[in-house]
């Protein structure tokens, strides 16, 4: 019945169907317009002399049963009083995916820019892994840095195809991480790193590579998530990722290697 008065009173109407005027709903209502009955059902109930909802109800479910055998003969007749046992149940939505990101607080402050870029290093190699693992690339890479005094501060920088590998996330945050504006900011002592990646695009859609070492990459890139699918997160890591900070206990917003 849902899907049935679902097309009642569009594009923005309302249709409550209640035991007052269910009889007129489903009279008024042509058998192929019911979910489950198509052109060859309605061809074969008109064969035996049905044409109407009235006459299904009315209709001998001995002769149904012959005709269509015990399952589909019991939900014409209950579709015919608009009866349905199927336990109504919800329908998972996945929102597109609008960013992907990660972001670290440092085991303490520091100015030191190899410290800083290893940490970085790392939070784009788990947000290149998410972004394969949704089946999806982004074009807009955005590095946060906030200092001792809880000041926070953000560049973006958009690229021309869509990224979803760690180093090409780190390439491009890094030459923000390098401009002359961040100077002040890291003498500031920085406290935490932060980068994502938005302006999603489904993997689908963008251009397959075409040049050798970018196959190549591809390649090596399967081969590093198909090893760590299977023996868990970090096991194959960039070298200089063995000096970002280690977590301990609890795993957050950051995973052990």
């Amino acid at each position: 019945m849902a899907k049935l008065v679902s097309d009642f009173n569009k594009p923005n109407g309302f249709f409550e169907v209640t035991q007052a005027n269910i009889a007129g709903v489903l009279y008024s209502t042509d058998l192929k317009a019911f979910c489950g009955i198509g052109p060859q059902i309605t061809l074969r109930l008109n064969n035996l002399g049905i044409y109407t909802v009235n006459q299904l109800q009315e209709a001998n479910y001995d002769s149904l049963q012959y005709g269509f055998g015990s399952v589909c003969a019991t939900f014409l007749k209950n579709t015919s009083f608009g009866v349905d046992t199927t336990p109504v149940t919800s329908v998972g939505f996945e929102k597109p995916v609008k960013s992907v990101g990660h972001q670290h607080t440092l085991a303490k402050n520091t100015k030191d820019i190899t410290v800083i870029k290893n940490n970085l290093r790392r939070l784009c190699e788990m947000v290149g892994r998410r972004l394969r693992n949704q089946q999806v690339a982004g074009k807009t890479i955005s590095l946060c840095l906030r200092d001792k005094d809880m000041r926070n501060y953000r560049k973006s920088a958009t690229v021309q195809e869509p990224v979803d590998n760690g180093l090409e996330v780190f390439t491009t945050a890094e030459k923000l991480l390098d401009s002359e504006k961040w100077l002040s900011v890291i003498n500031k002592e920085i406290r935490l790193v932060g980068v994502s990646v938005s302006n999603i695009l489904p993997k689908r859609g963008t251009a397959a590579p075409l040049f050798a070492h970018d196959v190549i990459r591809e390649r090596i890139t399967n081969a590093y998530d198909l090893i760590n699918n299977k023996f868990g997160e970090f096991t194959l890591v960039p070298a200089n990722t063995l000096l970002a900070d280690r977590t301990k206990g609890k795993i957050s917003s950051f995973l052990k290697h």
